[in-house]
């Protein structure tokens, strides 16, 4: 899994992909051409602290990692909603998983 980080692909991403919304936040996804799974966790300062970001984006992306098989050839930008601050971490890929099952982006 690689990380998202070009201002170009994130534009991409925004403006001709798909959105999912669930508890915590918005998943906006896309296909991508290079065969690999490219994620992004894009956190607005009105979560918090440089800390407390940090720590959101950490927990997103552990909890995505833990949930394969993935399908590659995908650009995934996840955009946390306030909620995703308090949210233990069981239940947080819980609906991490649903949310992600139901866009087809797992294979379960």
């Amino acid at each position: 899994m690689k990380t998202l980080k070009r201002e170009k692909d994130f534009d991409r991403v925004y403006k001709y992909g798909k959105t999912a919304r669930c508890p915590f936040g918005r998943i906006h996804y896309i296909a991508n051409d290079l065969g690999e799974l490219r994620i992004a966790v894009a956190t607005p300062r009105k979560l918090g602290g440089a800390v407390t970001r940090n720590r959101i984006r950490r927990r997103i992306r552990e909890a995505i990692r833990s949930l394969s098989p993935a399908k590659a050839g995908l650009d995934v930008v996840v955009f946390p909603y306030i909620t995703a601050k308090s949210e233990d971490f069981v239940v947080l890929k819980e609906t991490i998983r649903k949310s992600l099952n139901n866009i087809g982006f797992l294979f379960l």
